[in-house]
């Protein structure tokens, strides 16, 4: 059972990451946004999150690897199974950029 997760190394290129929602899903189902819409017309993300992390506003532009207390708490998955199929997910809400999970 999981009584403490950490998301490190969030590492997306990608133009105008404003555009961006990132999300990750237990195998439980439960679902988390850890990113929507962040620092307007920057480029990239490279980040890391902890419940834990005194850090409570990500910096722009999101690099460096800095961990960040996620505005949404990741102990919602606290008390779930660890093992199975965890899904994140990047929807970049225009067309006229794009990006890579790297």
């Amino acid at each position: 059972m999981i009584d403490d997760i950490n998301i490190v190394g969030l590492d997306i290129s990608h133009t105008y990451i404003n555009d961006l929602v990132v999300t990750i899903q237990s195998p439980a189902g439960t679902k988390l946004t850890l990113i929507n819409g962040i620092c307007d017309s920057e480029n990239d993300i490279f980040i890391s999150f902890d419940d834990e992390s005194l850090n409570n506003q990500i910096a722009c532009p999101p690099l460096g690897n800095i961990t960040y207390k996620p505005s949404n708490a990741l102990s919602m998955f606290d008390g779930e199974a660890a093992q199975g199929d965890w899904v994140l997910e990047v929807v970049d809400r225009a067309v006229q950029d794009g990006g890579t999970l790297n």
